[in-house]
């Protein structure tokens, strides 16, 4: 294996099981999950990631004649991965924190609320969690207990609205103006799709008019 391909993987294995081991207990609650812990390998991944001295070292790599086959594929794979996530503005790379931060924030404060619905039969609270008062809604034979279920779930809506998630969606999108896009998501397509918010709007039109 080429000696850059194998750093790199070695490299971002274990950074990327850190952050999965945290975002997995800290979503599901587990106890010996630690407050901050999912931010903190977020954005030490976010440092490998935005590692520029990388995609000069792979495009320097790649001019190389001898470098054929898996080698190859995988250093133009790496290449890749680095263009669509290097950030370069301090600026830019510092708001990015920011908002890995507040999204740990609302997740924490989305986590610790009590779910539930009002009982139509008694009026009493029944606990239950999303994918239960989302399977009530469905399924259950009592319109009363369905529109109950939507009204517990519609609690959540109006939790995160109240506890920062549209100063999260602004910060996004200052992010994604700072870096010379429209707004965030057409800074995402732009890096993750190779085209812009308006060229996938056009796309998406045309598919629904036919």
């Amino acid at each position: 294996m080429n000696p850059l391909l194998g750093e790199l993987n070695q490299k971002y294995l274990p950074l990327h099981q850190e952050k999965e081991d945290a975002f997995w207990a800290n979503k599901m609650g587990l106890s010996a999950y630690r407050s901050g812990t999912f931010e903190k390998t977020e954005n030490a991944l976010r440092s490998f990631m935005n590692e520029r001295s990388y995609l000069l070292r792979l495009r320097t790599e790649l001019q190389l004649p001898q470098i054929l086959g898996d080698d190859r594929v995988g250093l133009e794979g790496w290449k890749r991965f680095f263009e669509v996530n290097i950030i370069e503005e301090k600026d830019a790379i510092a708001l990015s924190e920011k908002i890995v931060e507040m999204e740990g924030k609302l997740e924490e404060s989305r986590r610790s609320m009590v779910l539930g619905f009002l009982d139509p039969a008694t009026g009493k609270k029944v606990a239950a969690d999303s994918m239960t008062l989302a399977l009530q809604m469905r399924t259950h034979a009592d319109e009363w207990v369905r529109k109950a279920a939507h009204a517990g779930l519609k609690e959540i809506e109006t939790h995160v609205l109240a506890n920062g998630f549209l100063e999260i969606v602004r910060e996004r999108n200052r992010l994604g103006r700072m870096l010379g896009y429209e707004d965030y998501y057409d800074y995402k397509v732009s890096k993750n799709e190779g085209m812009s918010k308006k060229q996938l709007f056009l796309l998406l039109n045309e598919l629904e008019r036919n």
